[in-house]
């Protein structure tokens, strides 16, 4: 299911990395971002979380998704003044965001999403402002499982 929907804006607090889509560098990175939210238990180092969601945001886009852009993993927080050691904040501007569903095992579900999503580029009106992916109760279940998916639109 496909929808455009308005947002407001919001605050993270987690971890990022830069990347791109060039020779797989966003695979092993993103896996290795992944990998470091897990081992350092980011969620419960995260002060006051306003729910246990994790979202993974792509942003400050050099260009478009062929370029160089920002990858961070966190959970919504009222706020981001005063964190840990080694966390960062990030705000979302609120605005108009197209919203799909990445259905199916995460493994291979959210991948081919972002394929098709690439491959429909001159059709989306992307922004490349903020596109982030929401991990809740529905991501962790199997073939089961459901990523939301939101893409910053003009």
């Amino acid at each position: 299911m496909e929808k455009t929907v308005q947002l407001s804006g919001f605050n993270l607090a987690g971890i990022s990395i830069r990347t791109s889509n060039t020779e797989g560098q966003a695979a092993k990175d993103l896996g290795e971002l992944w990998q470091r939210f897990f081992d350092e238990d980011i969620s419960s180092r995260v002060p006051n979380p306003i729910s246990q969601e994790m979202i993974a945001v792509y942003t400050a886009y050099e260009s478009d998704y062929r370029g160089p852009y920002t990858a961070f993993i966190g959970l919504k927080v009222d706020e981001i003044d005063e964190l840990p050691e080694g966390l960062e904040s990030l705000q979302i501007s609120g605005g108009k965001f197209l919203h799909l569903e990445a259905k199916g095992d995460p493994s291979t579900s959210i991948a081919k999403a972002w394929v098709d999503i690439w491959a429909r580029e001159d059709s989306l009106q992307r922004r490349y402002a903020a596109d982030f992916e929401v991990y809740g109760e529905r991501s962790n279940q199997g073939k089961d499982s459901i990523v939301e998916i939101f893409l910053s639109i003009d």
